[in-house]
Parts: structure tokens; C-alpha cells; sequence
């Protein structure tokens, strides 16, 4: 099978040259084409690492790279993915056929009591494992089960592919968690991560030489709360709703009117409020604007925190692609719950589908429970969780981000499971704040049309219908 790499496939052309003229620009004469210029012809790599080491790294942040993630484990994904400040573009699950797409054997740190052929054993009975996993998939697709459903039987070995695009200071933060922080606990991702490094440091040598010096963090939270917490999670149990409403900005209606109407009049807190509480109507009319403006600046002002419960690793992977929020994921050796998995409709009306489906878990978790007597790490555990599996997420969003989520994840285009997570997110917020929250869903409930083209689901008006009575 291929081997798991990442390669830097495109890159700011002189970064170094670029940095240089960035830590110039402050502090010299001319105009920012001019020393722009003179940077180009010359360079200083002792003032770029100067201005990096005294803790200026926002100078590394004006060059660019793109990284190829190639036949990766879908853990790497989940762990890139995590930082925020990238774009990426990963193969669908919902709508590519993975019966061919392999997966990952990692480097399996097994009990030092077993011999070498014992450990032989261990890696063949592995690989059966994912194979019959994939032929499981593979006889679901067959009978016409759709992917997007059939891939909840995938373990998390599966090869992902995607693209990554991040500025330097990021792509150290990611570097320097691979090698040194808590992707260090997978040896794929540690690999990766030094084999990044080098690439990085031959192109941009400054500040990738100094990475522990500008990027070196402490990332050991989730050790130190296993041990403090151990007692309660063995305590643990299944929660009773799919969403819970953690946190909400106070009077997030007042909140959103009276930032407005101080940015157009100069007018103090106190004068502002008094405006929303004599004058309901003008109150009204301003948060019917904000509502329905292309650019609602006042809406990032309130926040709202969910926790999202027995959410599947595949729905996750929906969430997590929004990018402006903060999301607090478990590593997935320690959320994961491998007796919690989710049995899609179109999977329990098929009588044949579903003796497939959950004969194919039931056999998966006896291999595990035998498999993880015999390893070391508990992180190996997670090459065996399935994308159907349930984990609890915790996140919060601003408000203005949220409306884009809804208009995404409410339409009838989105995956079924992050849909009807929306629908209640959606529902509750309609409680706590209508005013704001009342006209928000899918594009067609939006902007009265459908915005998906040849894609459309043809039910505008039932979808509109539905919206309204969230």
C-alpha cells in the first residue's frame, strides 16, 4: 500500500525576501513598493530572525503554502482540520466511492511481553479487519445503500486526501504540534510532521530552524485532565439531548440595536438603550436591517455556545468545516464511544443492508476488544473507531456566523445528520432570541429563492413551510 505523506506543493515564491520587507516597513523610509523592492534584490535573514525571536511573529503570516495531504489516515485530517486558521478542501465521502481507497497501517506499539511472531499475527489480523470493513461498505453500496450512509462502517484508518492552504505562523503550529505536542502521540502524524519541517525549513529557513524557540507551547491539557478526571468518566452516560445551549450573550437583541446605533451616532451606552426601550418600532426596524444586510457586523457581538451530543465522526467532519468558531473536539481514543453508533433509516429499512451493517460492527468491536489487550499506546485505539461511532463536541459561534451556518447546513443539500443537529440548534435560538434567529435558515427560506441551480430539491415551498415552524 502507498505510504501517508504531505508535500509542500506550492509556496510564496521568496518568503524570506517577503518577511524581510515586512520587518523593514515599520521602522524604515520610503513607500511599501519601494522597500518592497529593495527587498526583492536583498535580503536580511539576521533581521527576520531578530524580529522573530523578540516574539514578532505575525511578520511569518505574509507567506503562503499549500500542502498535499496524500493517502493520509482520515485521523490526519481530523487533526489538521482542527486549526483554524487554513483553508482546506478534502475528497467527499458522500459522494465518492471508497471500496478502493486502502487505509492505514500505523506503526503499532504493541505489549513488550509479545514476541515478533505474535506481532506478525496482530498486523495480519489487522489488515483482515479493514478489509472486511470495506467489503461491508462495498456490499452496501451494492445494494444501494447511499455512500453517504455506507461510510459510517469506514474505520478511521481510511485514506483521506485533501489540500491545505496556511501562512507560515500557522503551518508552524501545526508543525510543532505533530513533532513535539499532542499529534505527537500518533507516529503517522509525528512522521508527517518532521517530514514537513524539512521541507519548510529548505524553502523558508527562518523561522522554521527556530521552531521550538517561536512556536514551542505547552499541549499537554488533555493528559492532565484525564488524571484529574478519571473518576467521573467511568460515571459517564449517554446524554438525553442531541443539543444543549451552553452560553448566550445577555439581552443579545439590546446588544446587537444599541452597537449600531453607537457606530452611527457617537451617542452614549445609556443613551442608546433608552432609544431601544421607548422606541420599539425604530428597535424593530433596525433589527429587520441587520437581519437581512450582506454585511451584519453588529451580529458578531453575541455569541451562543452549544454542546452537541452523539454526533457521529462523520458528522463531525461537517462541523468542523466551518471555520470561524471554537470547537473543543476529544481525542478520539478518548471520546470516541465504541458501543454508541448511529443506524441510518436507509440502512434500517433494508433488511440485507442491515444484517450487513450490524454484523459488520458487532464482529469489528470482538476484534477490537481482543486487539487492545495486546497494544501499548492508547492512541492506536483510534485506527479502529468507525466513522459511524458517537463522540460530544463543544462549540460556540457569533451570531453572524451562525446565519451562514444555517443557510448551509438547514438546506435540504446538506448531509441529513449535521441538518437536523442545525434544525435544533435553529429551534432553540428561536427561543432565546426570535427577534434575531426568526427569519434565518436555508437560502430558498432567506432569499424566497433556491440558490442551488440544477442541484435544487424542487420543494422550495415545503422547505420554506417547515423553517417557519422551527
Amino acid at each position: 500500500m502507498e505510504k501517508s505523506r504531505a508535500l509542500i506543493v506550492e509556496h510564496t515564491e521568496k518568503p524570506s525576501n517577503l518577511c524581510f520587507a515586512a520587518a523593514k516597513i515599520s521602522t524604515s523610509k520610503g513607500s511599501a513598493m519601494e522597500i518592497y523592492m529593495d527587498s526583492m534584490e536583498k535580503e536580511d535573514t539576521s533581521l527576520v530572525a531578530k524580529v522573530l525571536g523578540m516574539g514578532h511573529h505575525s511578520i511569518s503570516e505574509h507567506a503562503f503554502f499549500t500542502v498535499v495531504f496524500d493517502n493520509v489516515s482520515v485521523i490526519v485530517e481530523q487533526f489538521i482540520i482542527e486549526f483554524r486558521l487554513a483553508s482546506f478542501t478534502v475528497k467527499s465521502r458522500r459522494y465518492v466511492d471508497y471500496k478502493k481507497m486502502g487505509w492505514v497501517v500505523p506503526d503499532l506499539r504493541f505489549k513488550s511481553s509479545l514476541s515478533d511472531g505474535e506481532k506478525e499475527k496482530i498486523i495480519d489480523e489487522y489488515n483482515e479487519c479493514m478489509d472486511s470493513l470495506f467489503s461491508a461498505y462495498s456490499k452496501l453500496t451494492e445494494l444501494g445503500i447511499p455512500k453517504e450512509d455506507a461510510r459510517f462502517i469506514l474505520p478511521y484508518s481510511f485514506r483521506s486526501n485533501f489540500y491545505c492552504t496556511l501562512n507560515a505562523r500557522e503551518l508552524m503550529k501545526i508543525i510543532y504540534s505533530a513533532c513535539y505536542g499532542r499529534g505527537a502521540s500518533y507516529p503517522e502524524i509525528k512522521k508527517l510532521g518532521f517530514e514537513l519541517l524539512g521541507q519548510a525549513e529548505n524553502i523558508f529557513k527562518e523561522p522554521f530552524s527556530m521552531l521550538q524557540k517561536i512556536a514551542g507551547f505547552k499541549d499537554e491539557l488533555p493528559s492532565f485532565m484525564d488524571k484529574k478526571l478519571a473518576q467521573y468518566k467511568k460515571q459517564a452516560m449517554l446524554p438525553l439531548k442531541n443539543v444543549e445551549l451552553l452560553s448566550a450573550t445577555k439581552n443579545a437583541s439590546f446588544v446587537v440595536v444599541s452597537s449600531q446605533i453607537i457606530a452611527q451616532t457617537g451617542i452614549s451606552s445609556d443613551e442608546a438603550y433608552e432609544i431601544i426601550e421607548k422606541h420599539p418600532d425604530i428597535y424593530k426596524e433596525i433589527i429587520d436591517r441587520i437581519v437581512e444586510d450582506g454585511r451584519p457586523r453588529a451580529l458578531e457581538n453575541i455569541s451562543f455556545g452549544f454542546r452537541i451530543n452523539r454526533i457521529t465522526l462523520a458528522g463531525l467532519t461537517h462541523l468542523v468545516r466551518h471555520r470561524i468558531q471554537s470547537i473543543i473536539v476529544p481525542e478520539l481514543f478518548r471520546g470516541v464511544r465504541f458501543n454508541d453508533f448511529i443506524l441510518p433509516d436507509s440502512i434500517k429499512n433494508n433488511p440485507d443492508g442491515l444484517k450487513i451493517y450490524e454484523s459488520a460492527y458487532k464482529k469489528h468491536i470482538d476484534i477490537f476488544n481482543l486487539f487492545r489487550k495486546k497494544i501499548e499506546a492508547d492512541a492506536d485505539c483510534a485506527y479502529f473507531a468507525l466513522a459511524g461511532m458517537r463522540l460530544d463536541v463543544v462549540t460556540s459561534m457569533n451570531a453572524r456566523q451562525l446565519f451562514h451556518f444555517f443557510r448551509l447546513r438547514t438546506c435540504m443539500r446538506a448531509q441529513w445528520e449535521i441538518r437536523a443537529l442545525a434544525y435544533e440548534m435553529l429551534s432553540i435560538l428561536r427561543v432565546e432570541e426570535p427577534d434575531i434567529f426568526g427569519k434565518v435558515g436555508p437560502g430558498c427560506f432567506m432569499d424566497g429563492k433556491c440558490p442551488e441551480g440544477k442541484f435544487t430539491c424542487g420543494k422550495m415551498q415545503e422547505v420554506r413551510d417547515f423553517i417557519s415552524t422551527l
